[in-house]
């Protein structure tokens, strides 16, 4: 007896459980690179935005009427240093939630960010 005798009732057959889908192209199809130069190939510049002028100085005054260090006001808002530094010099821009934060540690009014 052969090996190969026990398996001649066996059906080798491939089965498709699924048909093909057939993907219907309308237009010219752009590549990922092609959308990705566009997006990159803007010709508008956009400016970073800055804290406002008066925010930096509001903040900035509001802290040294209370004799408060940047150091001082940072540690009793539990944050850092440089971000305090970052929104008295405009290089940041403080969320409003943060700015109601400012706002009643050193209990003044502060301008409000636009969106």
């Amino acid at each position: 007896m052969s090996k190969d005798s026990g398996f001649q009732h066996q059906d080798w057959n491939e089965v498709i459980l699924t048909k093909p889908v057939e993907v219907k192209q309308s237009g010219v199809q752009k590549t990922a690179e092609q959308k990705n130069f566009q997006k990159l190939d803007g010709d508008e510049i956009v400016a970073p935005r800055k804290t406002s002028q008066e925010l930096k100085k509001a903040i900035q005054t509001a802290r040294l009427a209370k004799k408060l260090s940047q150091k001082q006001l940072a540690s009793s808002m539990n944050t850092t240093i440089q971000v305090i530094a970052q929104y008295e010099n405009g290089k940041a821009i403080p969320n409003n939630a943060f700015i109601a934060r400012l706002e009643k540690q050193l209990n003044v009014k502060l301008p409000r960010i636009k969106k």
